[in-house]
């Protein structure tokens, strides 16, 4: 196997410190240089003004005159790429995950397997503190939301626009999870017991103590463990066309699953700050789910003539079970001008994921016979990495640098094993059976500058660049085909540059416009570079494609704002052009069971994916926040939109295009100031694939919170989401399928505060500061931004 430069981790792991240790004196400014003045004459004293009534005597008896000094803070530029919603104001929160959390976050939806999408694009990075995190990737994505409290989280940043400073990954944007900071010295505590419908239920305890060691520092320790207990019941229905030369054939099936699944999480993080400039941080964290669904289906395929050709059914028992661990060092130093900072993180992360699905399945038509399968598939995953950033005041604005190294490495087994239900002797299917290698080093680079050209111009650029190496090692595979180009290794390296721009109008003091440009790229995973053929069912399969480009996104937006803070009153209007070249999309084929070219019992469906072309996506944003009084509030989000595709067949007509409508509202009513009440309705949610479509269900939440007294709260919560779709249709099947996921759930939890800290920070309740937000700041609620308001002040 053909690896990257051996000594690329062993130079990050060993640099790293060195940087880190070296941070202080790199961000240190040095003191501005003034010639020694000359010996001023000998002049003599005046003498002091007696005071006047009712004034304080001047101080004397030191001999020195006393100097007044004013300062004055410089003013913090508008963020103007990103909106900000913030958990911590919910009523929902104390029995809430992360996802539940992103699930308000403007133009995001998070389903129940934790797929992200941000205005229906699945094409999304989810950061946390800023920085690309293993967590929130691949197989560990949904986990880590599921298992993640919503409590955790100070805000959530949404960045369809992101500016030079983040990474250029993910066509749709960033969605970025603060998570909140330790909560000082003030020792503190949070206890959340929740219990629910089938069964469901989530224990989480959360904390932390800190200590003033005098001209030492300070020392702080945070963390929390969570503990939580998810089951459902499902169902499934589908119908698929084979379209054949010789015929059209059908296959119809369903089922009815149920299904459990449990999340733990562990997350401790240690604070050190030798003096008000610098912190140094030590986070860990630990995570763990283990899923088990049981089914009962059946299949029925009918011949060209529509009659009965062959029936089974299906007793299924599928495992999943993830872990992962990840450790990040930090130091942060802030420099002698206000604004200037340096930040250093060093991270790694590991995790494994185990699929295991067995099935037993009964014929019934052709011959009778019983036929016991069991696919396994393993995964493995690191990452290190090391990055800097520093920021400081420059020419009357504030410039930005820093760098990103990273090294990832992935590996994928698959293997499918058959058994004899005579003999019960268990046998490996070679033919079925798959290994690969992914390495990918990443070395990237930024400037970006942001500067306020006037009181009503506001303005920011910057350029990242990006350079990749990717290699894929096949070690173990079936050939078909051993004549054809069935490569072992893959190998490929590319740079890419992406520019950056923002630009910002003040109207009036309630009214702005903005406009924003970025340049974003696509990179396939690992999945979808693996060339081998991978069994889901007996009837189902994918397929990588290690040619697979990144796919590369041009994308503009002007937004319109009116932000009437003293009438409690929001709205904005984005329209949004964006262009993707080398489009990742589907391609589904019937392929024969036994990837073999004399066998034409050609009835299982291959799912592969590759460059399709220009996809467009052109379209509207609409959002009103309004606040009647202390009792009665109202958010409307919606997306209008135009979605388009190049066609995957000249022959057969498909879903190349669509206009769609989505959106969210969240009413929130206080009966009494203790008594809230809240409701959030999102609509469906449907995705282009390249040969159709994919629609994520409608769902709603409703919840009722009531703070028992100053240390106890109540909270209850109900939640329910409609059926999922997919259809598909091109020249050679056409096929659709909907799923029940669980219909409607209850929670109902107690959050326990024996100490009474809220940990809230202080703010006006607003569009502009929102409830909890920051305190002030400019024109546009500089503090700390609203539920679903941008902070930063103007």
């Amino acid at each position: 196997m053909k690896m990257p430069p051996h000594d690329t981790r062993y130079w990050l792991a060993t640099s790293a410190l060195g940087l880190m240790m070296s941070a202080p004196t790199f961000a240190q400014t040095a003191p501005a240089t003034t010639p020694n003045p000359p010996l001023a004459q000998a002049q003599p004293t005046p003498a002091k003004p007696a005071a006047k009534p009712g004034e304080a005597a001047p101080a004397t008896g030191t001999g020195e005159a006393v100097e007044t000094v004013t300062v004055t803070a410089a003013r913090p530029l508008t963020k103007i790429d990103r909106d900000v919603y913030d958990p911590k104001t919910d009523p929902d929160t104390p029995v809430s995950s992360a996802a539940d959390a992103l699930n308000k976050a403007p133009g995001v939806q998070v389903d129940g397997e934790g797929n992200v999408t941000l205005r229906g694009n699945s094409n999304v990075q989810v950061y946390i503190n800023g920085k690309p995190s293993a967590r929130t990737e691949g197989n560990f994505r949904g986990m880590t939301l599921q298992s993640m409290p919503a409590e955790d989280i100070d805000t959530v940043e949404v960045m369809t626009n992101p500016g030079a400073q983040y990474g250029a990954e993910g066509g749709a944007g960033i969605i970025n999870i603060n998570l909140r900071p330790g909560r000082g010295l003030r020792p503190n505590l949070f206890v959340l017991a929740n219990a629910g419908s089938f069964g469901r239920y989530m224990l989480a305890l959360q904390g932390g103590a800190g200590k003033d060691l005098g001209a030492k520092g300070t020392l702080s320790f945070s963390g929390g463990l969570n503990i939580q207990h998810g089951a459902n019941r499902g169902s499934t229905s589908s119908s698929r066309e084979y379209i054949r030369s010789s015929g059209n054939t059908t296959t119809t099936s369903g089922g009815n699953t149920r299904s459990e699944n449990d999340n733990y999480g562990l997350r401790g993080n240690v604070e050190y700050a030798p003096n008000q400039k610098d912190t140094f941080t030590l986070e860990g964290t630990y995570n763990q789910s283990e899923g088990r669904t049981n089914s009962k289906d059946y299949t029925e395929d009918l011949n060209a003539a529509g009659l009965l050709s062959e029936r089974y059914d299906g007793v299924r028992n599928n495992t999943n079970e993830a872990r992962q661990a990840s450790a990040r060092l930090g130091f942060n130093h802030k420099g002698d001008q206000e604004g200037e900072t340096f930040r250093a993180d060093l991270r790694v992360t590991t995790g494994e994921t185990t699929q295991n699905n067995l099935a037993d399945l009964t014929y019934q038509v052709t011959t009778s016979r019983s036929v016991v399968q069991e696919n396994v598939e393993l995964g493995e995953d690191s990452s290190l990495s090391l990055s800097a950033d520093y920021t400081r005041p420059l020419w009357n604005g504030i410039f930005s640098t820093g760098f990103d190294l990273n090294s990832r490495s992935g590996l994928r087994d698959a293997s499918q094993y058959d058994t004899n239900r005579l003999t019960g002797i268990r046998t490996l299917n070679a033919r079925r059976t798959n290994s690969v290698v992914r390495d990918q080093d990443q070395r990237e680079f930024y400037v970006n500058y942001q500067r306020e050209l006037s009181e009503k111009w506001n303005v920011q650029g910057g350029l990242r660049v990006e350079e990749t190496h990717v290699s894929l090692n096949r070690k173990v595979w079936y050939n078909p085909n051993p004549s054809g180009n069935d490569q072992a290794f893959f190998e490929t390296s590319y740079i890419n540059y992406h520019p950056s721009f923002a630009a910002q109008y003040l109207l009036s003091p309630k009214s702005k416009i903005r406009y924003n440009y970025s340049h974003r790229v696509s990179r396939p995973n690992i999945d979808n570079l693996n060339p081998a053929i991978i069994y889901n069912s007996e009837r189902s399969a994918r397929q990588g494609n290690p040619g697979l480009k990144p796919a590369e996104t041009h994308a503009n937006e002007l937004r319109y704002e009116y932000n009437d803070r003293a009438k409690n009153f929001l709205f904005s209007a984005v329209y949004f052009h964006r262009v993707t070249e080398g489009i990742v999309v589907n391609r589904t084929v019937y392929i024969d069971p036994n990837n073999t070219p004399t066998d034409t019992s050609d009835d299982v469906l291959l799912t592969s994916v590759e460059n399709g072309g220009e996809g467009v996506e052109t379209g509207m944003d609409f959002q009103i926040d309004k606040r009647w009084g202390s009792k009665f509030s109202l958010n409307i989000q919606s997306t209008a939109k135009r979605e388009t595709q190049p066609p995957r067949s000249s022959t057969v007509a498909t879903v190349t295009e669509q206009d769609s409508v989505t959106g969210r509202i969240r009413a929130r009513y206080s009966v009494t100031p203790r008594d809230t009440l809240q409701l959030t309705l999102n609509a469906p949610v449907r995705t282009l694939n390249g040969q159709g479509y994919t629609e994520r269900p409608m769902t709603w939440q409703g919840s009722y919170s009531r703070p028992l007294n100053a240390k106890l709260t109540l909270t209850f919560t109900a939640q329910g989401q409609g059926k999922a779709r997919t259809f598909t249709s091109n020249e050679t099947v056409r096929s659709f399928t909907e799923r029940d996921n669980g219909g409607t759930t209850f929670m109902v939890g107690l959050r326990f505060n024996p100490f009474g800290i809220t940990g809230r920070s202080m703010g006006g309740r607003g569009p502009g500061g929102g409830q909890g937000g920051g305190q002030g700041g400019g024109n546009w609620g500089g503090g700390g931004g609203g539920n679903v308001n941008p902070g930063g002040g103007l």
